[in-house]
């Protein structure tokens, strides 16, 4: 992803992996991994309680548990 020059991640670049990232979960919404690549897509973009629950969702699919629905 790109940075500013001050190092902070540049906006219309997570906001085009954040898309990127939203799709692919939405293709295989029961795989882990894309859950993952979304938490860290939401922290990126600095929202923390969604990459929470993105992360939670993505270690209940990783441990076979099916995820509380939001």
């Amino acid at each position: 992803m790109k940075r500013t020059p001050g190092g902070r991640i540049d906006r219309d670049s997570a906001d085009e992996v954040f898309a990127r990232r939203k799709a692919e979960t939405e293709d295989a919404p029961d795989d882990w991994r894309s859950w993952f690549r979304l938490a860290i897509a939401y922290h990126d973009a600095r929202d923390t309680p969604r990459a929470r629950k993105a992360m939670q969702r993505a270690i209940a699919l990783r441990e076979g548990r099916r995820p509380a629905e939001a």
